[in-house]
């Protein structure tokens, strides 16, 4: 797996986890990660510009899987720190309900 992967399934997963936290649980079936990560505006109240963001992420991710194109490595870099800062934002999150881990 590659750091460009390892970064999208790290934003997919906090919003997967975003989700479960309100109570509900991630779609399945066509669009579910689409429509896992629009529901950051109202999970976590990520922008809109960022979710745009993760969803091109998403494609650009697509693209390099199964279409083998290549990933600057600028590309890779932001991913990994978009992954990094939505971590923080959910661990925040947690913290406040009491849910973090110690």
């Amino acid at each position: 797996m590659t750091r460009l992967e390892l970064a999208y399934h790290a934003i997919l997963d906090a919003a997967s986890i975003a989700l479960r936290v309100e109570g509900y649980r991630p779609c399945r079936g066509d669009r579910h990660h689409q429509v896992t990560l629009e529901s950051l505006a109202d999970t976590l109240g990520i922008a809109g510009r960022d979710i745009d963001y993760c969803l091109d992420l998403a494609r650009l991710r697509h693209n390099a899987l199964y279409d083998a194109l290549g990933t600057a490595q600028t590309d890779v870099e932001a991913a990994v720190a978009a992954a990094l800062a939505l971590s923080s934002r959910l661990e925040a999150r947690l913290t406040g309900r009491g849910l973090a881990p110690r």
